[in-house]
């Protein structure tokens, strides 16, 4: 309870008062818009890690449902639901935090792929999952913005683990939820610039799930150090917190209670006992220490399209 309190407080504190003063004189609404474009920005989940193709990462499932490895899902994708085929501009990259939204991912979507070469080099070149053509602006029509971040900020805080930070090349805890808070609200604030997205945005956003199943550990990669569980708990709290302060055109996606049991202690959710508490779970969504697999990008794909449904009807 410690450190879920103190998360919230600095949530419902600090962090939602900023990212309200810096968002309040940016942010529009529009009612029901139809999209032109869906624009992906992240880390390596944004980017896709895990999955087997393209077309069953959780962004491009969003646009265009894969029918041959979900035909339940025929129908409920954008384009389907916009009777539409809607582009999609991705510059989203693996091992990226909040910061990397504002002074890389940002000025890349107006880049093409050998000025992001040649301005960022070909290293991070080469972790960027590179789609579409870049925007010149303004930006005509509506625009969808699917952005999968933070995650990565969220397990720097965590620590403790050296194997673990080795393993996802992780540099020392140096980014609070305030000012992961204040990055997001950032990208807000230029996504909401009429200058530039005349036509408006709808913002999708998500931060992290629970590897450990809700138990804080696990015996393969969460072996030591703070409880996860309740850092994630007050993270996502905390992020939910500061997404309702940065006004009507973003919208949180909790992907957490949708991964409950299918994360590295799934196993042990495949009992009755536990099938009864966690409905559907005993089945495995990761592909490796956090990112997903085809499954898990499929449960992230319906955690978006249920809130996607909420504003567009």
């Amino acid at each position: 309870m410690g450190t879920i309190g103190v998360l919230r407080r600095t949530a419902l504190g600090v962090l939602a008062t900023a990212c309200s003063l810096l968002i309040s004189a940016a942010s529009y609404a529009q009612s029901s818009p139809t999209p032109e474009r869906v624009i992906v920005l992240g880390d390596s989940v944004g980017a896709g890690a895990g999955a087997s193709k393209t077309a069953l990462m959780w962004p491009m499932l969003l646009v265009a449902n894969e029918s041959t490895a979900y035909p339940n899902q025929v129908g409920q994708d954008l384009n389907s639901k916009f009777r539409k085929r809607l582009p999609v501009i991705s510059r989203a990259f693996g091992g990226a935090v909040t910061q990397n939204i504002v002074d890389t991912e940002l000025p890349a979507l107006s880049m093409n792929s050998d000025q992001i070469t040649q301005r960022y080099g070909s290293e991070l070149r080469s972790y960027m999952t590179y789609m579409g053509e870049p925007l010149h602006y303004p930006v005509r029509g509506h625009s969808i913005v699917l952005m999968s971040i933070s995650g990565n900020d969220c397990l720097m805080n965590w620590g403790n683990n050296v194997s673990l930070s080795s393993a996802l090349a992780l540099p020392p805890a140096q980014s609070s939820m305030t000012m992961a808070g204040l990055n997001v609200a950032s990208a807000v604030a230029f996504f909401n610039n009429r200058a530039l997205f005349p036509d408006g945005v709808s913002i999708f956003w998500s931060a992290v799930y629970d590897p450990t199943d809700g138990l804080g550990h696990d015996m393969l990669y969460f072996k030591s150090g703070q409880n996860l569980t309740a850092l994630v708990q007050g993270w996502n709290a905390g992020m939910s917190a500061g997404a309702s302060a940065m006004g009507n055109s973003m919208h949180f996606v909790n992907l957490a209670p949708s991964f409950m049991g299918h994360a590295h202690n799934y196993y042990l959710f495949t009992n009755a006992r536990a099938q009864k508490r966690f409905p559907g779970s005993g089945t495995y969504w990761m592909y490796d220490i956090v990112h997903p697999n085809d499954a898990g990008h499929d449960a992230i794909r319906k955690a978006y399209w249920a809130k996607m449904r909420e504003i567009f009807p």
